[in-house]
């Protein structure tokens, strides 16, 4: 069963750049962050069966937010990029 405290476990955090934010999910501690993907989300392969999905700000991590009562303030930046982020680079979520 998920519970709040799963999902704060899985939040790793804001990654950032100038224009955008993604909210990082490890998505095998809470598969459920994966419902909340559309196409402005990423996929990130961390390791042999490790996945983080990077919600973006104003779309999908709202939902997430919202939906387990957490305010975008409850977690902090992962990374900050200067630039453009390397999360652009990343493949885009795609749920089929």
């Amino acid at each position: 069963m998920t519970t709040k405290e799963t999902v704060r476990e899985a939040v790793l955090g804001w990654v950032r750049d100038p224009g955008h934010a993604w909210l990082a999910v490890d998505a095998a501690k809470y598969s459920g962050a994966t419902v909340y993907g559309d196409n402005y989300c990423y996929w990130l392969k961390t390791g042999r069966a490790g996945w983080v999905v990077l919600l973006e700000e104003d779309s999908c991590a709202p939902a997430l937010l919202n939906g387990w009562d957490f305010n975008a303030d409850d977690f902090g930046d992962l990374a900050y990029y200067d630039d453009e982020s390397v999360v652009r680079s990343l493949p885009r979520f795609n749920r089929q």
